[in-house]
């Protein structure tokens, strides 16, 4: 018996998802992995595919699941330094490689 099995996202087939889909997608098969390998790091790269008022249900995913994770590193490339954080987030924002703004929790 052969078994096939795809990944879906709101019915759709994964390469039928647009951009920012796939990577939510990504984003919690990455967390699976994270979990189940015992590794307790989870680093998401290019964030800045998600559109700006999506982000805010990124970060308070993130907050929630942090207890399951010793560091969780989100990368992105962003036209300015982001504002109004949570407080259990610390962002560093880098130009032309120096880091010029930390935002310590």
């Amino acid at each position: 018996m052969l078994f096939r099995s795809s990944i879906t996202y709101g019915g759709i087939e994964y390469g039928l998802c647009s951009e920012s889909e796939q990577w939510r997608i990504d984003a919690g098969i990455a967390e699976c992995f994270a979990l189940l390998s015992n590794v307790k790091l989870f680093v998401l790269d290019r964030m800045d595919v998600l559109h700006p008022a999506d982000r805010s249900s990124l970060l308070n995913w993130l907050i929630k699941i942090a207890p399951d994770h010793d560091s969780i590193l989100i990368l992105a490339t962003l036209k300015n330094p982001p504002k109004g954080l949570p407080e259990a987030i610390k962002a560093v924002w880098l130009e032309e490689g120096n880091q010029v703004l930390e935002k310590a929790a």
